[in-house]
């Protein structure tokens, strides 16, 4: 029987792949830590990282009151506004997992220069997936050049 986990690096590899595999290119969902854990995750890891989020509260009463806003501060739990949600932020998860996980370098510097949420959250699980697993990077670049 495998220890129990008590840091990232000691995930087992199908369950960090699952983990990039769920929210790999997704840098706005905020999921119940329950989500986390049935992917694998121990709440231990995780469970400082669960806060609840709240809505902008001006954008919140214009959409209540059927008025017109940006919607960028509004939260949406199948498809309707909320005022707060308790969870994690995916992209939260994701520069965690980054941080203290083996990653490449150059994917690294690419994260750095993006500012959007989902250009963010696929270049951090593009960087841990090159650092977990740098064969299979290596594989396809030897696969795309013989296709080419």
């Amino acid at each position: 029987m495998a220890r129990p986990a008590t840091q990232w690096i000691d995930i087992e590899l199908p369950v960090l792949k699952e983990v990039l595999d769920a929210i790999g290119g997704d840098g706005w969902s905020i999921l119940p830590i329950e989500y986390y854990e049935k992917l694998g995750i121990p709440k231990k890891l995780i469970s400082f990282m669960e806060v609840t989020h709240k809505s902008n509260p001006s954008d919140y009463k214009l959409h209540k009151e059927g008025k017109a806003c940006s919607g960028k501060g509004l939260i949406f739990v199948k498809g309707e506004v909320v005022e707060e949600l308790k969870g994690i932020r995916t992209l939260d998860v994701l520069s965690l997992m980054s941080r203290e996980l083996p990653t490449d370098e150059e994917a690294m510097e690419l994260e750095g220069r993006m500012s959007g949420r989902g250009s963010r959250a696929s270049a951090l699980a593009d960087a841990i997936r090159k650092g977990l697993w740098p064969e299979a990077d290596k594989a396809d670049k030897v696969k795309e050049t013989v296709e080419d």
